[in-house]
């Protein structure tokens, strides 16, 4: 964070490596917290970090999530973890899928639009790799 006179480092699931960096600058309102590897399990502490210490006025960042669908919350108090967790904008994203044995790219780097890219090889010489931009 710009400005930050103090930085620290917690340590939120240490068995999923998942960790918080809190910056806190001169001006208060300047502090901002980033979590790294968050997952379906530590959505209650960053329910709790974000009430008790971030605040409306400063920014909480979640650096690769590790939830992908609905499910990853389990059965109990999923809908109050899943609508927190779907208040987050995701400002970088990138995920490999395989299409019909294909595979293909999903990026978006907000705000721009999001991409869909194929995976070519060359016939002759399966070192060469070039990704297509389809859509």
């Amino acid at each position: 964070t710009m400005g930050a006179q103090k930085v620290s480092v917690t340590v939120i699931d240490e068995s999923d490596g998942v960790g918080a960096i809190m910056a806190q600058a001169d001006d208060p309102k300047k502090d901002s917290c980033t979590i790294l590897l968050p997952s379906a399990d530590t959505v209650k502490t960053l329910q709790s970090i974000d009430t008790n210490q971030v605040g409306p006025n400063r920014d909480l960042t979640l650096v690769n999530s590790q939830w992908k669908r609905r499910t990853d919350f389990g059965f109990f108090g999923r809908g109050e973890q899943v609508d927190f967790v779907e208040g987050f904008a995701p400002s970088f994203y990138c995920s490999n899928l395989m299409v019909e044995g294909e595979q293909a790219r999903v990026l978006r780097s907000y705000p721009g639009p999001w991409r869909v890219f194929l995976r070519l090889q060359d016939e002759e010489d399966a070192s060469i790799v070039e990704w297509r931009q389809i859509g």
